[in-house]
């Protein structure tokens, strides 16, 4: 899907200042299951957690805590892998999901999974996938901790907070973002964004491998760039036009968008013919 050659694992270390990735492997056929945990085990910067064969005992796991990253195939006794991915994406959990099937990949998506691996896979693409879930979750954590730096740093008005934010107020101007991150603040264009995701209140601003949390709402957000830069390709998603890669066609008529660094982010059926026909395809 993402990345489907060989990559030698020198390049894709865990981040340096990461703690070791504690990783769930959730898979029901036993060789598989021991494979899987030979390679996390072996793999620098990750910990098998726990190991679970039926989805029952993966949510009870999950919900237990201690989970960083769960490694979840997809066809399951019990709960299928997806409805345990999205039980676990709601606790703070990591998703990447192993099968033999292209099928689901679009839903696996959906629900924000890091990565979505096609069996046979090799050791390396393993590592890709969690080297990816290390950087996401280094990423969501500098977040987090600036989140709560601003909280405590920030009193606002009463008055402010009942009045309805008007695009560029809380950013840089039309077409650019000001953004705190690091104990800084960060001037964003939207040129540098790759794709706009809702974050409850506030939206996540992709560029490539980082990813920085814009104080406005997601409407805001698309409300200050550039009319006709940014598509809307799910309910929670646009995407910079000038940043798609590829467009893929799915089983059962669905439809995802590659951007150009790699992330597939899957089009929802309601936005398929307006993105289809935004971007010169045939409906």
């Amino acid at each position: 899907m993402m990345l489907a050659a060989q990559v030698s694992p020198e390049r894709f270390p865990m981040p340096v200042a990461a703690p070791s990735l504690r990783v769930l492997i959730v898979e029901d056929e036993p060789l598989a299951r021991q494979r899987l945990e030979r390679l996390v085990a072996a793999l620098a910067g990750c910990e098998v957690a726990a190991v679970c064969g039926d989805g029952h005992s993966a949510i009870e796991r999950i919900d237990r805590g201690g989970i960083d990253v769960a490694l979840l195939d997809v066809s399951l006794p019990g709960p299928d892998g997806l409805s345990i991915g999205a039980h676990a994406t709601a606790r703070g959990v990591l998703c990447v999901f192993t099968t033999a099937s292209l099928e689901r990949a679009a839903d696996a998506f959906a629900i924000n999974a890091v990565d979505f691996l096609v069996k046979p896979f090799a050791r390396e693409r393993l590592e890709l996938a969690l080297h990816r879930a290390a950087e996401r979750m280094s990423s969501l954590q500098a977040l987090s901790l600036a989140q709560r730096m601003r909280d405590l740093l920030v009193q606002p008005s009463p008055l402010r907070a009942e009045a309805a934010a008007t695009p560029g107020e809380l950013t840089g101007g039309r077409g650019r973002f000001l953004v705190r991150h690091d104990g800084r603040m960060s001037l964003v264009r939207e040129a540098q964004i790759e794709w706009i995701e809702a974050d409850a209140k506030y939206s996540l601003l992709h560029l490539g491998h980082k990813v920085l949390r814009a104080a406005d709402s997601f409407s805001a957000v698309l409300a200050n760039t550039t009319p006709g830069l940014f598509l809307q390709v799910n309910r929670s998603a646009a995407v910079n036009t000038d940043r798609i890669r590829e467009v893929q066609e799915l089983f059962k008529g669905n439809v995802s968008v590659v951007m150009n660094g790699g992330t597939e982010i899957s089009v929802s059926r309601r936005c398929r013919a307006r993105v289809l026909a935004t971007l010169g395809a045939a409906v």
